[in-house]
Protein backbone atom coordinates (compact mmCIF):
# COMPACT_ATOMS: atom_id res chain seq x y z
CA UNK A 1 0.00 0.00 0.00
CA UNK A 2 1.20 3.45 -1.08
CA UNK A 3 1.49 6.19 1.60
CA UNK A 4 -1.21 8.40 -0.07
CA UNK A 5 -3.86 5.20 0.69
CA UNK A 6 -2.88 4.74 4.07
CA UNK A 7 -3.10 8.51 5.22
CA UNK A 8 -6.14 8.36 3.57
CA UNK A 9 -7.26 5.04 4.84
CA UNK A 10 -6.29 6.60 8.04
CA UNK A 11 -8.23 9.71 7.47
CA UNK A 12 -11.42 8.02 6.74
CA UNK A 13 -11.09 6.11 9.73
CA UNK A 14 -10.92 9.17 11.87
CA UNK A 15 -13.72 10.69 10.25
CA UNK A 16 -16.34 7.73 10.30
CA UNK A 17 -15.91 7.18 6.92
CA UNK A 18 -13.95 4.00 6.58
CA UNK A 19 -16.11 1.41 4.88
CA UNK A 20 -14.45 -2.43 5.07
CA UNK A 21 -13.77 -3.07 1.42
CA UNK A 22 -13.43 -6.92 -0.31
CA UNK A 23 -9.94 -8.21 0.70
CA UNK A 24 -9.38 -5.26 3.44
CA UNK A 25 -6.57 -5.89 5.85
CA UNK A 26 -7.99 -6.86 9.40
CA UNK A 27 -5.49 -4.64 11.07
CA UNK A 28 -8.02 -1.71 9.72
CA UNK A 29 -11.04 -3.53 10.63
CA UNK A 30 -9.65 -4.01 14.17
CA UNK A 31 -8.36 -0.65 14.01
CA UNK A 32 -11.99 0.56 13.01
CA UNK A 33 -13.41 -0.55 15.97
CA UNK A 34 -10.71 0.05 18.49
CA UNK A 35 -11.17 1.56 22.03
CA UNK A 36 -8.71 3.96 21.63
CA UNK A 37 -9.33 5.08 17.92
CA UNK A 38 -12.62 5.79 19.73
CA UNK A 39 -11.08 7.45 22.09
CA UNK A 40 -9.32 9.96 19.71
CA UNK A 41 -12.38 10.52 17.53
CA UNK A 42 -14.08 11.97 21.30
CA UNK A 43 -11.11 14.44 21.75
CA UNK A 44 -11.55 15.32 18.24
CA UNK A 45 -14.92 16.22 18.87
CA UNK A 46 -14.28 17.83 21.72
CA UNK A 47 -12.06 20.46 20.24
CA UNK A 48 -14.10 20.94 17.57
CA UNK A 49 -17.28 21.53 19.58
CA UNK A 50 -15.22 24.15 21.76
CA UNK A 51 -14.04 25.86 18.76
CA UNK A 52 -17.65 26.15 17.19
CA UNK A 53 -18.46 27.16 20.64
CA UNK A 54 -16.32 29.92 20.70
CA UNK A 55 -16.17 31.72 17.47
CA UNK A 56 -20.30 31.16 16.85
CA UNK A 57 -22.05 30.97 20.25
CA UNK A 58 -24.95 32.52 18.45
CA UNK A 59 -25.53 29.87 15.56
CA UNK A 60 -24.32 27.07 18.23
CA UNK A 61 -26.75 28.41 20.97
CA UNK A 62 -29.71 28.00 18.67
CA UNK A 63 -28.60 24.57 17.23
CA UNK A 64 -28.54 23.56 20.63
CA UNK A 65 -31.80 24.49 21.06
CA UNK A 66 -33.32 23.00 18.09
CA UNK A 67 -31.15 19.82 19.24
CA UNK A 68 -28.62 19.63 16.03
CA UNK A 69 -25.76 20.69 17.49
CA UNK A 70 -23.99 17.73 17.85
CA UNK A 71 -25.14 16.33 14.27
CA UNK A 72 -24.26 19.20 12.22
CA UNK A 73 -20.89 19.54 13.93
CA UNK A 74 -20.38 15.24 13.09
CA UNK A 75 -21.68 16.01 9.58
CA UNK A 76 -19.22 19.42 8.96
CA UNK A 77 -16.53 17.52 10.42
CA UNK A 78 -16.94 14.38 8.34
CA UNK A 79 -17.70 15.83 4.55
CA UNK A 80 -15.48 18.68 4.51
CA UNK A 81 -11.37 19.67 5.08
CA UNK A 82 -11.02 22.56 6.72
CA UNK A 83 -7.93 24.23 9.01
CA UNK A 84 -6.89 23.80 11.99
CA UNK A 85 -7.27 27.72 12.90
CA UNK A 86 -10.50 28.42 14.32
CA UNK A 87 -11.37 31.77 12.64
CA UNK A 88 -10.67 29.31 9.43
CA UNK A 89 -12.89 26.67 10.70
CA UNK A 90 -15.27 28.79 12.00
CA UNK A 91 -15.98 30.43 9.30
CA UNK A 92 -15.99 27.76 7.34
CA UNK A 93 -18.47 26.18 9.68
CA UNK A 94 -20.75 28.83 9.25
CA UNK A 95 -20.75 29.11 5.56
CA UNK A 96 -21.60 25.44 5.65
CA UNK A 97 -24.07 25.94 8.26
CA UNK A 98 -25.83 28.82 5.94
CA UNK A 99 -26.74 26.24 3.22
CA UNK A 100 -29.12 24.50 5.87
CA UNK A 101 -32.82 23.57 4.50
CA UNK A 102 -34.14 25.38 7.84
CA UNK A 103 -34.27 28.47 7.10
CA UNK A 104 -34.11 30.01 10.43
CA UNK A 105 -31.01 28.41 11.10
CA UNK A 106 -29.71 29.09 7.77
CA UNK A 107 -30.25 33.09 8.60
CA UNK A 108 -28.29 33.13 12.28
CA UNK A 109 -25.66 31.78 10.54
CA UNK A 110 -25.66 33.97 7.88
CA UNK A 111 -25.85 36.92 10.14
CA UNK A 112 -22.98 35.39 12.56
CA UNK A 113 -20.64 35.00 9.64
CA UNK A 114 -21.60 38.93 8.67
CA UNK A 115 -21.08 40.00 12.26
CA UNK A 116 -17.99 38.75 12.86
CA UNK A 117 -16.74 39.95 9.13
CA UNK A 118 -17.27 43.16 10.21
CA UNK A 119 -16.08 42.71 13.95
CA UNK A 120 -12.97 41.47 12.09
CA UNK A 121 -12.35 45.30 10.83
CA UNK A 122 -14.39 44.66 7.31
CA UNK A 123 -15.96 48.60 6.87
CA UNK A 124 -18.18 47.07 3.35
CA UNK A 125 -21.91 47.52 4.65
CA UNK A 126 -23.63 43.89 4.20
CA UNK A 127 -27.31 43.56 3.90
CA UNK A 128 -29.17 40.56 4.58
CA UNK A 129 -32.41 39.65 3.74
CA UNK A 130 -35.17 37.77 6.09
CA UNK A 131 -38.31 37.41 7.27
CA UNK A 132 -37.60 36.62 10.50
CA UNK A 133 -37.47 39.30 12.86
CA UNK A 134 -34.46 39.56 13.85
CA UNK A 135 -34.93 40.57 17.57
CA UNK A 136 -37.84 37.65 17.95
CA UNK A 137 -34.66 35.32 16.78
CA UNK A 138 -32.75 36.79 19.85
CA UNK A 139 -34.95 36.48 22.49
CA UNK A 140 -35.09 32.69 21.54
CA UNK A 141 -31.92 32.13 21.12
CA UNK A 142 -30.72 34.35 24.59
CA UNK A 143 -34.43 34.71 25.94
CA UNK A 144 -35.97 31.16 25.75
CA UNK A 145 -39.02 32.95 24.52
CA UNK A 146 -41.09 31.29 21.67
CA UNK A 147 -39.17 30.16 18.82
CA UNK A 148 -40.12 32.76 15.64
CA UNK A 149 -42.10 32.11 13.08
CA UNK A 150 -41.68 33.16 9.20
CA UNK A 151 -43.43 36.69 8.37
CA UNK A 152 -45.15 37.37 5.62
CA UNK A 153 -42.82 40.64 5.48
CA UNK A 154 -38.99 40.53 4.76
CA UNK A 155 -36.90 42.06 7.03
CA UNK A 156 -33.79 44.24 5.55
CA UNK A 157 -31.09 44.16 7.95
CA UNK A 158 -28.16 46.03 7.65
CA UNK A 159 -24.67 44.82 9.04
CA UNK A 160 -21.90 47.94 9.26
CA UNK A 161 -19.26 48.79 11.37
CA UNK A 162 -20.61 52.42 11.42
CA UNK A 163 -23.36 51.05 13.09
CA UNK A 164 -23.82 51.07 17.27
CA UNK A 165 -24.13 47.43 18.08
CA UNK A 166 -23.07 46.75 14.29
CA UNK A 167 -26.49 45.96 12.63
CA UNK A 168 -30.11 47.87 12.56
CA UNK A 169 -33.14 46.87 10.36
CA UNK A 170 -33.41 49.29 8.03
CA UNK A 171 -36.38 48.38 5.87
CA UNK A 172 -39.81 46.30 6.75
CA UNK A 173 -42.25 45.47 4.20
Amino acid sequence: MDIKTLQLKYLDLIKDRFTVEKNEEDYFIKLSVSKNLQILKDIIHFWRVNGVNDFCPVTSALLKKLGSFDMKINSYYKNNNFSNYIEEFGRSFLLYVTKDENKLISFVAEFELTMNKVKSGCDKDFFIETRYNIYEVFDFIIHDKEMPAEKEESFLIKVSSSIENNFCIVHKN
